[in-house]
């Protein structure tokens, strides 16, 4: 999607894809902080957004120190305060990577910001390089997985997705699952592979669904039509003007998608400049029968 990146690590981008990631699902703990549980609650809000491994809208993040890359992060941080997601879902999420400053930016955000857990998986990690995607919560994660695709286009560094069940906090028995998924910037045709194994994992699985994350498409995508329709999952006013996510586009790429159990009760695009992205943030309710 973005020319730099990917002219700027091309020949990184060969060297990672002829060595090899290891296996595609691995399962990862989630680390656990203090934070009030919400309790009989209708409704919670959800928070999904691409943080450019900290750049914020910098040309690269290995032109910036460490120092600077936490300013950033603690820009989001302000945030998560401000709005109060229940759920935060993360892409261009680093682990220690030379590129950004050598440390865990989903550590420190969920430390900082006192979640109370969260999942963190590579798509890429080797050579100093360790990011991918990753879940924020307020309360426990469970059953969390990470997968990393096998299809990607040959001038893009793998990506992938992670998982995991939230308890709904009002409700005894009801279990949901939410991803936190990046999809190749360049092809329709590998985002629709892509999402063939997003669907393999859930068509597992029989929890009702909240997907987030940078699509890098817009609804005019044969490949986003198909994750709708064969997750059965709904969006929030498709064709709305003025929910666009990445300016240099100026479409809607970023998306908070939801299983039939659940509705909209607001959706909002923020402004604040966190990254090359806008974040998206939406209220979810249970549908009562």
């Amino acid at each position: 999607m973005i020319m730099k990146y990917y002219i700027s690590f091309i020949l990184l981008s060969f060297l990672i894809v002829c060595f090899g990631f290891g296996s595609n699902i691995t399962e990862q703990s989630g680390l656990i902080n203090k934070i009030p549980q919400h309790n009989n609650v209708r409704s919670l809000t959800f928070m999904t957004l691409n943080i450019a491994h900290g750049r914020k809208n910098k040309f690269h993040q290995a032109l910036l120190n460490k120092n600077k890359i936490k300013e950033n992060l603690n820009d989001i941080i302000r945030i998560f305060i401000r709005e109060t997601p229940y759920v935060v879902a993360l892409q261009e999420t680093d682990g220690p990577s030379f590129w950004s400053g050598n440390f865990n930016h989903v550590e420190y955000l969920s430390t900082q910001a006192s979640f109370n857990s969260n999942f963190q998986g590579y798509h890429v990690n080797n050579f100093g390089l360790h990011y991918g995607t990753a879940i924020l919560a307020s309360s426990k994660l469970e059953h969390s997985k990470s997968h990393t695709f096998t299809h990607h286009s040959f001038i893009s560094l793998p990506k992938g997705f992670v998982l995991s069940t939230i308890k709904w906090p009002s409700e005894h028995n009801l279990y949901i699952d939410v991803i936190s998924v990046h999809l190749d910037f360049l092809l329709d045709s590998v985002r629709q592979k892509q999402i063939e194994e997003i669907v393999s994992v859930m068509k597992e699985r029989n929890n009702p669904i909240i997907l987030m994350g940078d699509l890098n498409a817009d609804s005019s995508s044969s490949a986003f039509n198909y994750l709708i329709d064969n997750l059965n999952l709904k969006t929030y006013e498709l064709n709305k003007i003025g929910l666009e996510t990445f300016s240099r586009s100026n479409k809607r790429i970023d998306w908070i998608l939801i299983s039939k159990e659940m509705e909209f009760i607001s959706y909002k695009v923020i402004n604040d400049k966190l990254s090359d992205h806008n974040a998206v943030i939406s209220e979810i309710a249970l549908i009562r029968k």
